[in-house]
Parts: C-alpha cells; sequence; structure tokens
C-alpha cells in the first residue's frame, strides 16, 4: 500500500470513530507523516478539508520525513524545487487554519541523521 493511501486509511479511520459519539470532540488532533514527496498529495487535500470543518478547536501534527530524501537542498541544488514543492503543499494544506500546527523533523529531513543535516 502507497504511503499516501496508508495515511489516508488512518485519518478515515479517525473519522469514523468520531462518527460514532454522541457529543461533538472538544479536540481534534490530526497527525500526518511521510507527506514529503513533490506532488499533488490527495491526502493534504482532504486534510485541508477536514481543518476548515475542524476550526481553531484542533491540531494538526507533521510527523517527520517531511521534505525526501535528504531535507531542504542548497539553492543551486538540482533538487531544490521539489524539495520546495514538496514542503509548500504541507504548508499550503494549513494556511489559513485557525488551530495549532507543529512540524516535527524526521530522518529524512536531517540528511537521514547526517552530520551535516544539522547545518
Amino acid at each position: 500500500m502507497s504511503r499516501p493511501l496508508l495515511i489516508l486509511f488512518f485519518l478515515l479511520a479517525g473519522f469514523t470513530a468520531s462518527a460514532f459519539q454522541s457529543q461533538p470532540p472538544r479536540y481534534s488532533l490530526f497527525l500526518i507523516g511521510d507527506a514529503g514527496e513533490p506532488y499533488e498529495n490527495p491526502v493534504l487535500t482532504l486534510l485541508r478539508q477536514e481543518l476548515t470543518a475542524a476550526g481553531e478547536n484542533a491540531g494538526v501534527v507533521f510527523l517527520g520525513d517531511n521534505i525526501y530524501p535528504k531535507g531542504m537542498p542548497p539553492a543551486d541544488h538540482p533538487l531544490r524545487a521539489e524539495a520546495e514543492k514538496a514542503i509548500d503543499g504541507q504548508i499550503n494544506a494549513v494556511k489559513g487554519f485557525a488551530g495549532t500546527t507543529i512540524f516535527i523533523p524526521g530522518n529524512h529531513d536531517w540528511a537521514q541523521g547526517k552530520d551535516y543535516g544539522l547545518e
């Protein structure tokens, strides 16, 4: 199963579980990981819709691996445009969201744990 489909599965499973509650949730928390591919991501589209409905009593945490394969390359690197597209898709998904947004770097964002990934 591809990563975006797996993420979508977990998002939908959470929404289904909340549908059986008798009262609306006090706070909704959306967890999303491995969203760092440079293409239109249907999971981010769904996330944007759900965040709009959730309002300010919600939060979203990007759990890492936000830019594949090794984080943001230098400005003159040939993969820079793809890396920017990947992170911009995630940023745009939460633009205007009234709740809390947190980005956590993963091993791919830190050059797979190499020392130069901190630079």
